[in-house]
């Protein structure tokens, strides 16, 4: 018989298994590969697909997935989760949606980017006096508000919108 040479040329996002014949038994687990013809001979060269590996990160917050293991070319779908006083800014690929569908084609990594909550801060105009400060504030921090008297007046103390009095820092 004739010695023949196979070599199998593998298409994107698949792997060589093995060269089987049509009865699929195994003639080969390398490529390429010699066989000796002494008949008619169909040669079948078997592929399997990849499998993409996906690795989540996320500060502030968490991605839901329903796996990290996907098939070369397959859609995949992500949420962003923020954690209490965050909120999602984008992901990785600039994308705004909290929600991400993508293919995937190779191991990759997926980023949420979360932010703290702001809140503005406004001063209202008061008499004798003036307040400096008001701006946006990230949650649970410190807003630094000035009151300056007008001269022959002083501070007496410090209210919320609501006319409340609050405990405030004094400096």
């Amino acid at each position: 018989g004739a010695s023949v040479s196979f070599n199998a040329g593998t298409p994107e996002g698949y792997h060589f298994m093995r060269f089987e014949n049509e009865q699929g038994d195994t003639l080969g687990l390398t490529t390429p590969m010699n066989l000796i013809i002494v008949q008619d001979t169909l040669v079948v060269t078997v592929y399997a697909i990849d499998t993409i590996e996906v690795t989540l990160e996320a500060e502030n917050g968490e991605i839901e997935t329903d796996t990290l293991r996907y098939s070369w070319g397959s859609e995949a779908t992500f949420t962003a989760v923020a954690a209490e006083h965050y909120h999602f800014l984008n992901w990785n690929n600039d994308v705004e949606e909290p929600t991400l569908n993508v293919n995937i084609y190779s191991d990759t990594t997926i980023t949420a980017i979360f932010e703290l909550d702001t809140h503005l801060v406004t001063l209202p105009e008061v008499e004798h006096g003036m307040m400096e400060g008001e701006g946006y504030f990230g949650w649970n921090t410190i807003a630094p508000i000035k009151a300056i008297a007008d001269e022959h007046y002083h501070l007496v103390g410090w209210s919320d919108i609501e006319g409340y009095n609050t405990d405030l820092v004094r400096n």
